[in-house]
């Protein structure tokens, strides 16, 4: 209704322009002068606050600014939620109705704005390394790789007390108890130049000797000790002073005596079951024997007329406060290369069974032999 008023005014105020310069004509037509019709057109901005979720119940109408021209401006509108005119509606309206209307449409309530919140990142902790620490586990480690490299299985027995010491010998592969079969020969035999080095050591009268596998040599681990042999319901004692090189696992290459104690000689090899023992042949107090060399700056030594094979040797310079492991010998020495830093030391062996004995003020000297008070 409102755009219909104005249009049909608009046509007839432009019916009214379109030749109104007849009424200017004067009967002198050497003076004539043109009628010019000057139109203004205003643009006028309205601009409304609508809050977010309110539609507005009427539309607001623009008031008429003061014009020289008598065109009235077209009635602005308000945006609401649906259009108040249809689109058909918008094609016969003028260019500065038109314009009004869509200027004044720009200042409608604005969307909100969605504003997306990424998620934090996630950030790993961090884990704090302690520098020091490690350095002193690595430090540690390296010390007890050093300590196992350098060393053989018997030093590793000289860390251990006395008291401790039988439950780990317990776990050797060369323990007592345990029974092993394999082949027995017979050589001539030899104590002095044997692989044990018992060069000043003679057996005693009871005593058989026989010479080991190299299978079963462990470093000379078990030189000094008795092993049990049995055969066709026979049994004999013999002490291991020898290597054998040559022989298979577990075989006993033995003393000529010892070999005709169980078989004729005439068999030459025959299948044999044996185990480690005690020496009870033995009698009297086990000896330390000094290397020939030894000074306080090498020490090397061995045992003599043990009754158990030795599994470790001990070194004290103080009088027992402070003990240095010693490093077992594959020819049956025990060595420091070193020395003991003394002209005379305390002397501790264990045996595998776990006895240890101490020998006190041994001389630092080559060939040197210092008696125990007893034997393990």
């Amino acid at each position: 209704m409102k755009y219909s008023l104005f249009l049909a005014v608009a046509l007839q105020l432009a019916q009214a322009h379109e030749h109104g310069h007849a009424q200017f004509h004067h009967q002198q037509h050497g003076l004539k002068r043109d009628l010019e019709t000057y139109v203004d057109v205003e643009t006028v901005t309205v601009t409304q606050t609508v809050t977010a979720g309110e539609v507005p119940s009427t539309q607001t109408e623009a008031s008429s600014p003061t014009s020289s021209s008598s065109i009235p401006v077209a009635s602005a509108y308000s945006t609401n939620s649906e259009p108040a005119v249809s689109t058909s509606s918008f094609s016969t309206l003028s260019a500065a109705a038109a314009y009004i209307s869509t200027s004044q449409s720009t200042y409608g309530a604005a969307p909100s704005l969605y504003t997306s919140s990424a998620p934090a990142p996630y950030v790993a902790p961090s884990q704090v390394f302690n520098s020091a620490a490690a350095s002193s586990a690595v430090s540690s480690a390296a010390q007890v790789s050093s300590a196992a490299s350098s060393s053989s299985s018997t030093s590793t027995y000289a860390q251990i007390s006395p008291s401790t010491f039988a439950e780990t010998a317990s776990t050797s592969a060369a323990s007592s108890g345990q029974t092993y079969s394999g082949q027995a020969t017979f050589y001539g035999g030899n104590v002095a130049g044997g692989t044990c080095s018992f060069s000043t050591y003679t057996l005693p009268s009871s005593l058989y000797g026989t010479a080991l596998s190299s299978s079963n040599w462990n470093s000379s681990a078990n030189c000094g000790g008795c092993v049990k042999v049995s055969y066709g319901g026979k049994s004999i004692t013999a002490m291991i002073v020898d290597q054998c090189p040559g022989c298979g696992d577990n075989h006993l290459d033995l003393f000529p005596d010892a070999f005709s104690a169980l078989a004729d000689e005439s068999l030459g090899v025959i299948d044999v079951n044996w185990e480690y023992t005690q020496c009870t042949a033995v009698t009297g107090p086990l000896e330390i024997h000094m290397k020939s060399g030894v000074s306080e700056y090498w020490f090397s030594a061995q045992v003599v007329n043990g009754n158990d094979r030795t599994a470790s040797m001990e070194v004290s310079t103080d009088g027992g406060s402070t003990w240095k492991s010693t490093e077992r010998q594959d020819y049956n020495f025990f060595q420091i290369s070193s020395g003991a830093g003394a002209s005379t030391a305390s002397i501790r062996v264990t045996s595998f069974g776990g006895s240890a004995v101490t020998v006190d003020n041994v001389s630092m000297t080559g060939d040197a032999t210092a008696t125990a008070s007893g034997n393990y």
